[in-house]
């Protein structure tokens, strides 16, 4: 089996990028790149995005590998159709969206909630009929589902 983690360290070191720049365009530490350097069975996509910035083409060192073609028509169709999907900004404006809903809630529910209470003092006080007071929370209950 070849060592895809080597022949990247080869193929790095004859580009002569600065590994900081290298680390820097790949989003990692350095010393992930050199822990790279160690793994045999280094991912494909790795190698391709590496091989794009320093521009070495690994399709000689996996010419016949069905692995790394595969990998490299998935990287073009990316760069074609657009970025992958950033899953984690996604999630985050998910878990923003639904903290403002359940704020939004929380404050239809306490206001409903002051509502039931003043027209039970009044309903209490003999101040209001029933139906009258029904009325009043149905209303309340509306806008609070429109907003």
């Amino acid at each position: 089996m070849v060592h895809r983690g080597e022949i990247l360290q080869k193929a790095v070191e004859e580009s002569k990028v600065k590994i900081k720049d290298l680390a820097d365009y790949m989003g990692v530490h350095r010393t992930t790149l050199n822990n790279w350097y160690k793994t045999p069975d280094l991912p494909f996509e790795v190698l391709i995005r590496i091989g794009k910035y320093i521009r070495h083409d690994f399709n000689k060192d996996f010419k016949y590998s069905t692995e790394f073609i595969q990998a490299k028509e998935v990287n073009e169709e990316q760069e074609q159709y657009g970025k992958p999907i950033d899953f984690k900004e996604k999630y985050l404006k998910l878990l923003e969206d639904q903290n403002m809903l359940l704020r939004k809630g929380e404050a239809n529910y306490n206001q409903l909630a002051e509502a039931i209470v003043s027209l039970s003092k009044e309903l209490n006080a003999g101040t209001k009929d029933l139906s009258e007071s029904l009325l009043q929370i149905a209303r309340t209950l509306d806008k609070g589902h429109s907003s």
